[in-house]
């Protein structure tokens, strides 16, 4: 298109140029791509093997059977599981020992939480059809089943940062964003969880509370219930994850008190409903 200055001379005028989608959420590009060139690593020092690594020891036992007893045995008795997966007794142990104290309805205990087997599950029944399909005994046992604990926890952990950026970016500039996600990430023991030696909680936590944070950062200015209602899920998929998470209700708790309380209590009180 083209038009006149003040001479009455032709100027041509060219639309404004876009930046792209990936210079304005970088975030969204680097943080897979260090999450790619950090499995590499971690595969060629062969401290993150998972089509080799299992479920063993007391946490991780303690999560998986959540998944294993209800889907295969259609119960809650954690013996043979225990059995099965801990082979060698651990010195102390005292929480998935199959010759441990019943409770009072006659079943092992386990004090550990169920979020984790929960957001493990669509990775594992994965896991069955591949062993179903490739000759292994499709019992909940076999090496896929514990391939597939591994790659879920690999997975939550870019997830979880990936949330983490996309909350920040509610407040911040994409470079800050990027740098703090990965920091939060990369530069802390959660880089060893993501490929961790042990099938352990720590990054489906991580992820479940960075879902909580990015849904109360995007949702806590839209008016009605709501959204209130969606923040409380996430923290109570968040608390499933990891009992201690529960903490993280001071959140909500101070955002709406601190403002109008008596308008906003009842918003309170969905979100604590929905947790």
């Amino acid at each position: 298109m083209a038009s006149k200055n003040k001479q009455g001379n032709s100027v041509s005028k060219s639309a404004p140029a876009r930046s792209s989608f990936w210079r304005r959420e970088p975030g969204l590009l680097l943080i897979p791509l260090l999450f790619a060139l950090l499995w590499g690593a971690f595969a060629g020092l062969d401290t993150f093997s998972p089509f080799e690594q299992r479920v063993v020891g007391v946490d991780p036992v303690g999560y998986y059977v959540w998944f294993r007893s209800p889907v295969f045995d259609a119960d809650l008795q954690f013996e043979n599981e225990y059995r099965a997966l801990m082979p060698g007794k651990i010195h102390g142990d005292t929480l998935v020992d199959p010759n441990g104290p019943r409770t009072a309805t006659g079943h092992l205990q386990n004090a550990f939480s169920l979020g984790p087997a929960l957001l493990w599950s669509p990775f594992l029944f994965v896991a069955h059809a591949v062993a179903w399909a490739g000759g292994w005994t499709a019992d909940g046992y076999g090496q896929p089943y514990h391939s597939a604990v591994f790659f879920a926890n690999a997975f939550y952990g870019l997830l979880g940062t990936l949330l983490v950026y996309a909350a920040l970016r509610c407040w911040f500039a994409a470079g800050v964003a990027t740098l703090s996600a990965v920091a939060v990430w990369a530069a802390s023991p959660l880089l060893y969880y993501t490929f961790g030696q042990e099938a352990m909680s720590h990054t489906v936590s991580y992820c479940c509370v960075a879902l909580f944070l990015f849904a109360w950062v995007r949702l806590r200015e839209r008016e009605g219930y709501m959204p209130w209602i969606l923040i409380g899920a996430a923290l109570g998929l968040a608390t499933l994850a990891r009992w201690q998470n529960v903490t993280f209700a001071l959140v909500p708790t101070v955002d709406l008190l601190a403002r109008d309380w008596k308008r906003d209590f009842p918003r309170l009180v969905a979100c604590g409903a929905a947790t």
